[in-house]
This record gives structure tokens, C-alpha cells and sequence, in this order.
């Protein structure tokens, strides 16, 4: 059995799981691929020492096609000329959003194009007064076998130090089938607390702030929470004007989607219990909080209905009720105001 706490950044989840059955081997790989803070060579040697461990031949026959991969794109990875028909290209991120003045530049090698993207993120936090370790970098795999298009095979995903974190598949490109080194299955996770507990986002690269809500179907207490959905609300500026402002989102593992860049990251890993006070503009949160610990399938059902966007009714609607109150409120009419030569006007 691997050590949880190594390989699961929350120490909280690493240790309610500690405190579970054990994992078994393709969870335990998975949790392995999945970790955010440690290396693609610390996770190739991380699965070399599982594959010591006693298995089934089938689940043995999956460990060994992640280790042929990574030995693989561990040579890949160190190039310094061009390999076949590939070519790549470096984008960087500044806590989960994309950095829409960055120099996105080709390179025939990766390793070229992963030493920039550490030159491009200390120059970049240079610039902006912000820290390195606030950003990542991405460096985008594609194969150019014909002269018309570009077939885009991997993403891999680097910390602010150039190190690779995670080497994702953007096709079915091994062995017919897709496997990456990243986020998997995930379904072990779960977040240690009791519902209307206020959760935040730690300080990462990968998502921007964030506060919210925990739901839980069942309580961590209780016979079923290992199976049970989790819900996170949380403040929801994207449908502004057409809702109640809140928003509800499953802590599946398709969570990162509405929070992070372009693929899946392990969001679950980066929420932790609120601690201290909170100011003044979210003092609402901690009410909503004891709203959802004295009766959470009311409150959730009530926000989920809520938080639907509405309907507009066209995008002139605004401006026209703004005219008619503006009408209203100078008792004014464009009959009162008409003139036949035309008046100027006086401010």
C-alpha cells in the first residue's frame, strides 16, 4: 500500500482515507498519476514500486502499459532534436486562466520549449509583481505528417521550474487506447467534512480563488459517505442578472472543468475548511452554511431551481425600461419637449 499522505496533497482527505479500507491497485494508481505536487518522474518511480505489490495479471497487464508510456515520454521528454514529424508550442496559465499577452512560440524539441516556459514564467511574474509558483505552463505535442494540418497528440503540463507534472493524451494514440498521466477514475475522494461546512481553495497554479459551501448526500459519519455525491455552492458571477447568484456544482471528476483550464485537474485536492473570519461582503456564506447543516435537501433544492439562468427577454430590454423610468422619474415627454425649429441642448 502506497503512503497517502505523500501522494494526496490534502492531508485531510489523506487521512480519512488512511482510516478507510485500503485501496486497491488501479486507486492506488490513480492516485499516483493524480497527485499535483510531485513530478511525472517522481510518479514513474512511484508506480515502478507499486508494481511490486501482488496483484491480478489483468491489473498487473495496466500497470505495466502506464510504465511502458512513461518510459516512453520520459525519453520524449529529454530531446533536444526533432523526432519524427512532432512540433510543439508553450502557453502559460496565472491560477487557471490563460495569460492572453504571453508569447506563444513553436519548437521543434520539447526540451526547448520546456526551459522557455520556465524562462517565460519567471520573466512574466517578473513583470507582473506576482510569484512564480502562481503559474504553469503548458507545452502542446502535435504531429505534422501532412502539410494541411496539425494532429494535436499530448498537453503536458509543467509547475513554474520547468518540471513536467502531468502528460495528458489528447487522442487515442497508445495502443488504440486513451491513457494519460493525470487525473483518473478519482471516484475514492471525498472531501472529510460535515455539510455547511465553509471550504476554500488553497493557494495553486491550476484554479483561481474561491469560497463555498459543502453538501454532502450523506454525512462523513454515516455508512454511505464514501459512496455519496458531494455538492459544493458557491458564488456564481458567470450568469449575472439572471440568477440568484449562486451556484451549484457536483465535486465530481469533471468539477475542474467549470473552474480551471482546459482539461482535468484534481480539484478536489485544493479545498480545505475555511478558517478565520471572513470579511464583510462574504459574511453571507457562513449563514448560508448554517441554512444547509439545519436542512440541506431544502436548501439545495431551493438554489438548484433558483440558479437557473433566466430568460431574457432581448438584449435591448434594459436599456428600454431604463428609458421609460427615466421618462418617469424628469416628468418629461417627448411631446412636452418637441419643437419645431429644433432646440440645442443646455446642460
Amino acid at each position: 500500500m502506497i503512503d497517502l499522505s505523500k501522494w494526496i496533497y490534502a492531508q485531510d482527505i489523506a487521512e480519512w482515507l488512511s482510516h478507510r479500507p485500503p485501496l486497491d491497485i488501479p486507486e492506488q494508481t490513480d492516485c499516483i498519476l493524480s497527485a499535483p505536487h510531485r513530478t511525472f518522474r517522481e510518479k514513474l518511480e512511484g508506480l515502478r514500486k507499486l508494481r511490486t505489490e501482488k496483484m491480478r495479471p489483468t491489473v498487473r497487464s495496466v500497470l505495466e502499459e502506464y510504465l511502458d508510456l512513461g518510459e516512453y515520454l520520459e525519453k520524449q521528454l529529454c530531446c533536444t532534436r526533432r523526432m519524427f514529424h512532432e512540433l510543439y508550442e508553450t502557453d502559460i496559465f496565472y491560477c487557471g486562466r490563460r495569460e492572453g499577452f504571453s508569447e506563444r512560440k513553436i519548437f521543434r524539441a520539447p526540451r526547448a520549449g520546456i526551459v522557455h516556459l520556465k524562462r517565460q514564467i519567471q520573466e512574466r511574474a517578473a513583470q507582473c509583481g506576482t510569484k512564480p509558483e502562481e503559474y504553469f505552463g503548458i507545452l502542446y505535442g502535435f504531429c505534422d505528417r501532412t502539410t494541411k494540418s496539425l494532429d494535436h497528440r499530448w498537453s503536458f503540463v509543467t509547475n513554474f521550474n520547468g518540471e513536467v507534472l502531468y502528460c495528458l493524451s489528447e487522442r487515442q494514440e497508445y495502443r488504440g487506447r486513451t491513457i494519460c498521466f493525470g487525473t483518473g477514475d478519482y471516484h475514492y475522494i471525498r472531501l472529510p467534512y460535515d455539510s455547511g461546512t465553509l471550504v476554500e481553495l488553497t493557494d495553486n497554479p491550476f484554479f483561481p480563488p474561491l469560497k463555498g459551501v459543502l453538501v454532502n448526500e450523506a454525512e462523513p459519519w454515516e455508512e454511505a459517505f464514501g459512496r455519496a455525491d458531494q455538492w459544493l455552492l458557491y458564488p456564481d458571477d458567470l450568469h449575472d442578472g439572471s440568477s440568484a447568484g449562486i451556484g451549484v456544482i457536483p465535486l465530481n471528476d469533471y468539477a475542474s472543468i467549470a473552474f480551471g483550464a482546459d482539461f482535468l485537474l484534481p480539484f478536489r485536492q485544493f479545498l480545505r475548511r475555511c478558517e478565520g473570519e471572513l470579511p464583510a461582503n462574504e459574511q453571507w456564506l457562513s449563514q448560508l452554511g448554517r441554512l444547509a447543516a439545519a436542512d440541506k435537501g431544502r436548501v439545495v433544492s431551493r438554489i438548484r431551481k433558483d440558479s437557473q439562468p433566466k430568460g431574457s427577454s432581448g438584449p435591448y430590454e434594459k436599456a428600454r425600461l431604463y428609458v421609460a423610468e427615466l421618462e418617469k422619474e424628469l416628468h418629461l415627454s417627448i411631446s412636452e419637449r418637441s419643437t419645431s425649429d429644433g432646440s440645442s441642448l443646455n446642460w
